[in-house]
C-alpha cells in the first residue's frame, strides 16, 4: 500500500490503530481467555490484552504495543503488511469508555526528615548524598508513612516521588517502600502510584525554553524515563552535561505524560482531554515540531525499543539514549548502570557472592552522551 504524502500515511496509521484490539485478535484466530478486566491468549498466557487501553503486552517476551504491533507479532509480518491487513479488515473502531476519576488529593503524612529515604537511596540504589539533596530541595522527593492496613492502622515508611505541575499543584505521586518484605514478591518492596496518571515527576534543569520561546537552534528538550529512580540515576551520571532541559518520569511507557508536559509548555489553558494528543498535532506543524526534541532514556529492553518505534512522528525529533546492556542481563535501566559503574572492579566477585540480587559484572565503561549535545 503506497501513500503519496505523510498525511495519507498518518491517516492510515490512525485508522489502523483505532481498530478494536479484542476483535482484531479474534479475527487473527487467537482464542482469548477473560481474566478480570483483561484477556490472555490460551496458547501463551503471558500475552495480556487490555481492552480498556486497546493495547497488549507479552510479559515473557518483554514487549507490547497496539493493534498494528499485534498483527505484526501474530502474522510475523512487517509494518506495511500489518497496515494493509488492518485497512482491509471489517473490524470496528475501538470506543474508549472514559474512566471516572476522583479528584486526586495528596494525603500522605510526610516525615520531618528524609533519613530513611536517604539510607535506602544510597545503600540500595547507589545514589549520592548530593543527588538526593538536589531532588529534595526541588520539592519532588520526600519521606512519608504509607498506610497498608487501615483496619489495624499499620503502615511503613516510603520514599515519595511527587508529580507536580507548573502551578506547583501535586497531581500524583509514586511511593517506594524502604523496608524489605517478602510478601511483595520479587521486588521485595512496596510500590504504589496514585494520581491522574499523566503527570510524572518532573524537574527542570537550568532554564529550559517553553514551546513558545523555543527555537530550532535551541529546542525544548524533554528527557523521558520509565521511573523516578532512573531519572535520578541519569541526573547523577550526566548532571555536568545537562543544561536547559526537562527531565520527566513516565511511571511506565506513557507517551501521554510527555504529550501533556509539552502541551503545558505550549499553552496550559488547553483542555485536558486534548493535551494527550498534543504531540500528534505539533508533529503536523513543522514550525512547532522543529522547536521540540524528545530524548527517550528508557530501559534497554524490548519494551523500551518498541516504545521508541511506536512514536511514528514525521517532524518531531525523537532519539533514544539507552543505558549500555550489562553483560549477562536482558534488561538494563539507568539505575542498574549507575550501580554497575560505582561498584569497584575488585569488589564485583564478592558482591555477587553476598547478594543474589546483584548481577553486575564485566568492566566499567565511561558513558559518553552524544545525544544531549546540540
Amino acid at each position: 500500500m503506497n501513500y503519496k504524502t505523510h498525511q495519507e500515511r498518518q491517516a492510515a496509521f490512525e485508522k489502523a490503530r483505532s481498530k478494536n484490539i479484542v476483535d482484531v485478535a479474534q479475527e487473527l484466530d487467537m482464542n482469548l481467555v477473560k481474566n478480570g478486566r483483561t484477556y490472555t491468549w490460551d496458547l501463551h498466557d503471558s500475552l495480556v490484552i487490555d481492552p480498556n487501553k486497546n493495547i497488549f503486552y507479552w510479559n515473557s517476551q518483554q514487549f507490547g504495543g497496539g493493534v498494528v504491533k499485534l498483527v505484526q507479532t501474530i502474522k510475523a509480518c512487517d509494518y506495511k503488511t500489518a497496515l494493509s491487513y488492518l485497512a482491509q479488515s471489517d473490524v470496528k473502531a475501538f470506543e474508549a469508555v472514559p474512566e471516572k476519576r476522583q479528584q486526586f488529593e495528596y494525603h500522605l503524612k510526610e516525615h520531618h526528615t528524609i533519613i530513611l529515604a536517604t539510607k535506602y537511596l544510597k545503600e540500595e540504589r547507589g545514589l549520592s548524598d548530593d543527588t538526593v539533596a538536589f531532588f529534595h530541595e526541588k520539592g519532588v522527593l520526600a519521606e512519608a508513612s504509607y498506610t497498608t492496613d487501615y483496619e489495624h492502622q499499620k503502615g511503613e515508611p516510603v520514599v515519595v516521588f511527587k508529580s507536580i505541575d507548573n502551578n506547583q499543584v501535586i497531581k500524583g505521586f509514586s511511593a517506594q517502600g524502604v523496608w524489605r518484605n517478602q510478601t511483595y514478591g520479587k521486588r521485595e518492596h512496596l510500590k504504589r502510584n496514585q494520581g491522574d496518571g499523566l503527570t510524572g515527576m518532573m524537574v527542570k534543569i537550568g532554564k529550559p525554553p517553553t514551546m513558545v520561546t523555543a527555537t530550532k537552534d535551541k529546542p525544548l528538550t524533554v528527557v523521558a524515563f520509565e521511573a523516578p529512580i532512573d531519572l535520578m540515576s541519569y541526573y547523577e551520571l550526566f548532571h555536568h552535561k545537562l543544561t536547559d532541559v526537562i527531565l520527566v518520569a513516565m511511571n511506565g511507557l506513557k507517551v501521554g505524560v510527555i504529550s501533556k508536559l509539552v502541551a503545558n509548555e505550549l499553552n496550559s489553558e488547553v483542555k485536558e482531554e486534548l493535551k494527550v494528543k498534543a504531540l500528534g498535532m505539533i508533529d503536523q506543524r513543522e514550525n512547532l515540531a522543529e522547536r521540540l526534541k524528545i530524548v527517550l532514556a528508557v530501559d534497554n529492553d524490548e519494551a523500551g525499543k518498541a516504545f521508541k518505534d511506536s512514536l511514528d512522528f514525521e517532524s518531531i525529533s525523537v532519539i533514544s539514549h539507552l543505558p549500555k546492556q550489562i553483560p549477562g542481563q536482558n534488561k538494563t535501566d539507568w539505575n542498574d548502570m549507575l550501580r554497575h559503574i560505582k561498584v569497584p572492579q575488585s569488589d564485583r566477585f564478592q558482591s555477587r557472592l553476598t547478594s543474589a540480587r546483584q548481577k553486575t559484572q564485566g568492566t566499567t565503561e565511561v558513558i559518553t552522551d552524544k545525544h544531549l549535545q546540540r
